[in-house]
């Protein structure tokens, strides 16, 4: 079976167009994810996605058209543009702290205390209700596609719009499911009925946000470590909710019942779930209410995240970057305006 070819890294201080490439933070589907300075504007910095144009292939040419869509909610990254030189293709977004997965390994046990999980997974249902609302599945919802701001009022923020599609038309019209299509997404998350190749709905979004929270909880999902689509299809169809959330609040069997058989043209009930949510955190024992990553060492954040996720973006027009990834970083402030 051929492998994926590995996307060739940029070296710090190539520049395209007038950015110049300060480190890499992150590597998407198409290509790796840096930190990018503007030589037009001192202090001001970009998270800066880039891909070598392959016309065969759409690239990232998906996820700048969705983007402008998203804009206006806390709940996206901000998206300052995108371009092409005939190599390259990039999209400039906001600079964003870790992912939840990133925090998990971070974390004792590698997994988050259930009074987080449960504040984080609400902030989850959120973004992917405004997702919806603007008539998109995201098709790719894992713990690895939501990154913290440094907010207290919306500190998740959801990315990676490269695999989501359109189920509504400008208009709000649905547009037909269609028959038997191909595989989006990641195995690991994936609803069964994502595995039998039917048209993924908002319901499949939810059932892979639903996996998420489990692994953020546990640590980890009782299924084998396999991308083989049928292997794991048959192992969540023979798994119990009753096992899956074993020795966990009675809300998320609830929550379960409420998305498990969500059809194409079912709207979720997303305050419920959220309600339910609430509820869960409440049955918990606590000793401190915030969230645990800000219980990290500001030591250890700096070798996991690009900025400084201790400031409060709505309180600051002006966030610090991280420019170096070992040592002692070289910092500078991130225009957040």
């Amino acid at each position: 079976m051929n492998k994926k070819k590995k996307p060739k890294e940029l070296k710090k201080g190539f520049v395209i167009s007038h950015y110049r490439l300060e480190r890499k933070i992150g590597r998407g589907g198409y290509g790796y994810i840096y930190i990018a300075s503007d030589l037009d504007s001192e202090n001001t910095f970009y998270a800066m996605k880039i891909e070598k144009i392959n016309p065969e292939k759409r690239g990232l040419q998906p996820e700048i058209e969705f983007m402008p869509t998203m804009q206006g909610s806390p709940y996206f990254p901000k998206f300052y543009g995108s371009g092409e030189n005939g190599i390259f293709r990039w999209i400039l977004y906001e600079i964003l702290g870790p992912s939840l997965t990133i925090i998990r390994w971070s974390l004792k046990g590698e997994h988050f205390s259930k009074y987080t999980a449960f504040r984080a997974a609400k902030e989850m249902v959120r973004a992917l209700q405004e997702c919806h609302n603007r008539g998109i599945i995201h098709r790719d919802v894992k713990p690895g596609n939501f990154l913290i701001r440094p907010s207290r009022e919306h500190p998740i923020v959801l990315i990676d719009f490269g695999l989501s599609r359109p189920f509504k038309t400008p208009d709000g019209e649905f547009i037909p499911p269609r028959d038997k299509i191909g595989f989006y997404g990641t195995s690991r998350y994936a609803s069964v009925s994502v595995y039998k190749g039917n048209e993924q709905c908002r319901g499949d979004d939810l059932i892979s946000w639903f996996y998420s929270l489990i692994e953020m909880i546990r640590g980890d999902l009782p299924f084998p470590n396999t991308r083989d689509k049928e292997v794991l299809r048959k192992v969540k169809q023979k798994l119990t909710i009753q096992k899956l959330c074993k020795k966990l609040p009675s809300q998320l069997i609830e929550i379960w019942n409420l998305i498990k058989d969500l059809t194409y043209y079912d709207d979720p009930d997303y305050d419920r779930i959220c309600e339910l949510l609430d509820e869960a955190a409440a049955s918990v024992h606590h000793q401190n209410p915030e969230y645990d990553w800000l219980r990290i060492s500001k030591r250890k954040m700096k070798k996991i995240s690009a900025i400084n996720i201790f400031e409060d973006s709505e309180e600051s027009e002006n966030i610090t970057v991280y420019h170096k990834l070992k040592g002692i970083p070289q910092t500078g402030t991130c225009n957040i305006a």
